[in-house]
């Protein structure tokens, strides 16, 4: 038998995977910073409510679909803050409820991993809900009953 079939089926086989291994997609690089700080085109940073205010910041400067990013939520009351719950939701598109999972990093401190997915538009607002349940009563108001305090802010994406 001639060597030559073989040769070039095993040429073959390395071309192919050579090429298959250089597929892989393009990597999206986002500008994370340490310091959590509210969007330019969020629409509040800072959400005062008969309970006290909530500051709503993220750790990038621009939130790209598809690439993760951090939402810190601070509390700054006199309540004490038992639970703390919350999902983000499209503001003009239904692409479902996507829950958050808030953890307390310290005092009054709550922080949530976040991924969006894409969208038909190059851009999207999303409404990000906030429940905060408190150990007490607190103070009456909109969006306030037996304990509870809801709340949201509007925030944009884009796919790059």
């Amino acid at each position: 038998m001639s060597p030559v079939p073989s040769l070039v089926f095993t040429l073959m086989f390395l071309l192919v995977l050579g090429a298959l291994s250089g597929c892989q997609p393009a990597e999206k690089k986002q500008a994370v910073s340490l310091e959590p700080r509210c969007l330019a085109q969020q629409s509040e940073c800072v959400v005062r409510t008969p309970a006290g205010e909530f500051h709503v910041l993220f750790n990038v400067d621009k939130v790209i679909t598809e690439t993760p990013f951090e939402i810190t939520v601070e509390y700054r009351g006199s309540g004490e803050i038992k639970n703390i719950s919350g999902y983000l939701e499209g503001r003009d598109m239904f692409m479902g409820k996507i829950p958050l999972f808030l953890t307390g990093e310290k005092n009054n401190q709550y922080l949530a991993e976040v991924m969006l997915g894409s969208c038909a538009e190059p851009t999207m607002i999303w409404r990000l809900w906030l429940t905060a349940e408190f150990t007490g009563q607190v103070q009456p108001g909109a969006g306030n009953a037996a304990g509870k305090q809801q709340l949201f802010i509007d925030f944009p994406s884009s796919r790059e």
